[in-house]
């Protein structure tokens, strides 16, 4: 973070990072660089769970602007910003509507070829049952898609229940103790397919991978992506001038 900026033509920045990055020394290099470079700041630690999409995925984000006295389109704070309330105009101009949670039912494919390529092997469900998030079409939350996702099981992301209720779930595991992993199949548990975590992440319904990108490369880059709709809303938020 010392050169760019040094950049004179760089007027905004804005600087994604996972949760925990707030207290690291990088953090405190990256501040003290824009301030000397003539850069306001001010720090995001967000979720887009509260703004409705269903899946958590807590980042730190730094939005910076160059100049003295610049206007901003919100009320800045000298602490991190946790939530959304104080973007409430932007999130009104870009047509985010927060009143009411979404469903995971509402990001799910249909192509069943696809979902037939990502059913939980039985393998995976003999050793590490016990420790999948399991979540369904009715869930309001999923866990966040890291970049190991489907190649570990624990902390990488949600399976999906595609049949049955909570109450089948509970009946079913009672069960696997005594009758094996194969009784976990009438639970269907499959990985989320890439397009329905694209969708998670705020990528437009269009989009999609080229043919020559294989399942596995395409879980990598989407773990390490970030969320659209959020960073959408904080660029617009970065560069649209004060009309308060």
């Amino acid at each position: 973070m010392t050169v760019l900026p040094q950049v004179s033509s760089i007027k905004y920045l804005l600087l994604e990072n996972v949760s925990g990055f707030e207290k690291s020394k990088a953090r405190e290099m990256v501040i003290t660089s824009l301030k000397s470079a003539g850069f306001e700041i001010q720090e995001f630690l967000v979720c887009p769970r509260q703004i409705g999409i269903p899946n958590s995925r807590l980042r730190y984000y730094l939005l910076a602007k160059r100049g003295e006295n610049v206007e901003w389109s919100f009320e800045k704070s000298e602490e991190f910003i946790q939530n959304f309330a104080t973007l409430s105009k932007n999130l009104e101009d870009m047509n985010i509507c927060t009143d009411s949670p979404a469903r995971l039912a509402d990001y799910l494919d249909i192509d069943k070829d696809v979902i037939e390529e990502v059913m939980v092997p039985e393998k995976v469900l003999a050793k590490r049952s016990k420790v999948l998030d399991i979540v369904r079409p009715d869930s309001l939350v999923s866990c966040c898609f890291t970049a190991g996702y489907t190649r570990y099981c624990e902390g990488t992301g949600s399976v999906l229940q595609a049949v049955g209720e909570r109450g089948d779930m509970d009946r079913v595991y009672s069960k696997l103790d005594g009758e094996g992993v194969e009784v976990l199949s009438e639970l269907k548990l499959r990985y989320f397919t890439p397009r329905e975590v694209a969708s998670l992440l705020g990528f437009p319904s269009d989009f999609s991978f080229p043919p020559t990108v294989t399942l596995r490369q395409q879980y990598k880059a989407l773990g390490n992506s970030l969320n659209v709709t959020v960073v959408g809303l904080l660029i617009y938020s970065l560069v649209k001038k004060d009309d308060l």
